[in-house]
């Protein structure tokens, strides 16, 4: 399993361009001109922001949860319409999504703003994952591989992988990201209704009737 970043022992360079707001965490600076900065140590820890307990519980070896969602399409799947929509999702605007778990020399783990790179979170599979049996079969075996590996600490703690041959989409996001009922809230959003694109799908509770529920709502 990767280690989380440690904090380099030399200064943190950010070029700001013009007319640039810059916002990490607490720390912000307006610009006018492009101007270099270089930020020492301390200044870049004043823009980390500490665990929480619950995070710190959950990213410890002996816990390290990831939870896993699944979602069945029944059209094929769009990779790029799936990579702007999340990118323009309210994913994005939420700080953990976008922070690097980071430790410094005394060992502290602290959450870093970070640039978002797509490529490094999307993995997409083209081809079959198993042969010869049902979507559904193959989306288990491969849920099985996963049970058994980690997320990268190189990048912030999600991942979403693409079935192109089975339709199907799985998201992996780190229990330190948030609870599953608010990471199933957030999915939701970045979802409609397909009678009505302007409103968000709902999710129907246990005994309620679903006789149209599966044809109502797409992501």
């Amino acid at each position: 399993m990767n280690e989380p970043n440690c904090l380099a022992e030399e200064c943190v360079e950010l070029t700001v361009s013009v007319g640039v707001c810059l916002k990490m965490s607490k720390f912000s600076l307006n610009t006018k001109t492009a101007l270099p900065l270089r930020l020492s140590l301390m200044d870049a820890a004043k823009m980390d922001e500490s665990l929480s307990p619950a995070g710190q519980l959950f990213l410890s070896p002996e816990m390290n949860q990831i939870i896993t969602y699944v979602i069945g399409q029944k059209h094929p799947i769009d990779v790029d319409a799936v990579k702007a929509e999340i990118s323009n999702s309210v994913m994005f605007t939420l700080p953990r999504f976008n922070n690097l778990m980071v430790r410094d020399s005394r060992g502290v783990e602290h959450w870093r703003t970070t640039q978002v790179d797509l490529s490094q979170h999307f993995i997409v599979s083209h081809e079959p994952v198993v042969n010869g049996v049902n979507d559904e079969d193959a989306i288990n075996d491969y849920l099985a591989e996963l049970a058994v590996s980690t997320l990268s600490f190189d990048k912030p703690l999600w991942e979403i992988h693409l079935l192109i041959a089975h339709k199907g989409t799985i998201f992996r996001f780190h229990h330190a990201l948030g609870d599953g009922i608010s990471q199933m809230s957030l999915l939701l959003t970045c979802c409609m209704r397909a009678d009505n694109p302007d409103q968000l799908p709902t999710v129907k509770s246990l005994g309620t009737s679903t006789s149209n529920a599966t044809t109502r709502d797409k992501c």
